[in-house]
């Protein structure tokens, strides 16, 4: 039970080594796509991703976490090799469908192993450290794997897919090697629809500082992770050379990465009040510089996104942890997943028809702008709500 820790980190650094993501727009775009296609795309990847999210999670509470990760490797290996053949939208469109299965898989499950794994060995305190760490490593290994992918790009956008496949076939023989944590009690007494409903009942009637909580967060990551598909366009229109795109993204995940690792020492001093609200400005700012100027270097304003990337994904997620018991937990932790795609796939198909019809810079002022209205609404309800 011990080595689960070690495990579930190399699985995740693995799983990190993405060496097409700095060049993947432009992958697309040479293969016909304009930029609302590109959000459309991701739009259906999210969709799927709402599809999948809650059944992933009452799957790895009924069968295992373990047995979760290990079809989440294997859905992330048949997408990357899907694109390593692909040539339009429809192979696009299938390859972003099993990705979308993959992550939802392990959307949540990671978590829970974590959580559960140091619960059974009494250190459940460490929660936010231990998966701190593990999203640190996680992004430092996409971080590697983006400068080189950059490189990679600027041969051939699809050797960058092939590179990948080793890596993810690994994974799936770490995640076999897990153990699966003991659990209180699991749900198997009634059926999956039932029980889901009473999950969704508890989260959304039931808890009403669980409810709101999972809104807030979902609504400012689908604001947030709206930026990932601009970010490319944008380093095109600051002139920034595409063997460089690697190290801009290379900086982004060790930047979110070290937010992570000190996400947990930074809510010990601000508390959980002011760990909410900072989320909204740091997200707005970070629309609004990128926005406002645009000189080769302006990707670097990108870190106010990273920052809310990194210390939401840690802090969030053990106020969530707190509030759930072991036996709904990855159920609830996808509930929040799915809140934030549904919004997210709702919002980018519009940003990318600003972006095709006016200009990027158009696109991320307006969604700054969004930010703003749409985080203050939830703060102001959350404190009214006397939970904030």
């Amino acid at each position: 039970m011990e080595t689960n820790i070690l495990k579930i980190y190399i699985y995740r650094i693995l799983l990190g080594m993405l060496f097409s993501v700095p060049t993947i727009v432009l992958f697309w775009q040479s293969h016909g796509m304009r930029l609302t296609d590109v959000m459309v795309l991701q739009s259906l990847f999210a969709l799927a991703m709402v599809i999948f999210e809650l059944p992933s999670g009452y799957f790895a509470d009924i069968a295992g976490r373990r047995m979760t990760l290990i079809l989440g490797a294997a859905g992330c290996m048949i997408a990357i090799c899907v694109y390593s053949i692909g040539t339009c939208f429809t192979h696009f469109l299938v390859a972003e469908i099993c990705f979308a299965f993959g992550f939802a898989m392990i959307s949540g499950a990671d978590a829970a192993m974590i959580y559960d794994t140091l619960q059974v060995l009494g250190k459940e305190d460490d929660f936010q450290k231990v998966y701190g760490r593990l999203f640190f490593l996680n992004l430092f290994a996409f971080g590697v794997a983006s400068i080189l992918g950059g490189f990679i790009g600027a041969i051939s956008f699809r050797w960058a897919f092939y590179a990948t496949i080793p890596f993810f076939v690994a994974a799936i023989g770490v995640a076999m090697s897990l153990e699966e944590p003991p659990r209180k009690k699991l749900i198997t007494e009634t059926g999956y629809l039932n029980e889901l409903i009473k999950i969704l009942k508890y989260c959304f009637f039931e808890n009403r500082r669980l409810c709101l909580l999972l809104v807030y967060s979902g609504l400012i990551l689908g604001l947030n992770n709206a930026a990932l598909w601009f970010y490319q366009p944008y380093f095109e229109v600051s002139k920034l050379p595409i063997a460089w795109f690697g190290f801009a993204f290379a900086s982004y995940q060790v930047f979110t990465a070290v937010c992570s690792m000190y996400a947990h020492g930074v809510e010990k001093k601000i508390g959980e009040k002011y760990s909410l609200i900072i989320l909204v400005f740091f997200v707005a700012t970070g629309y609004f510089l990128m926005g406002c100027f645009v000189f080769r270097l302006s990707f670097m304003f990108a870190f106010f996104h990273q920052f809310a990337r990194g210390f939401s994904r840690i802090v969030v997620t053990d106020y969530v942890n707190r509030l759930t018991d072991s036996d709904r937990r990855a159920t609830v932790l996808s509930t929040q997943n799915l809140i934030m795609r549904l919004f997210y796939a709702l919002l980018i198909p519009m940003a990318g028809k600003v972006a095709d019809f006016t200009s990027i810079v158009d696109a991320l002022n307006i969604l700054g702008v969004a930010t703003l209205v749409i985080g203050g609404t939830m703060l102001t309800v959350m404190r009214r709500a006397k939970v904030l």
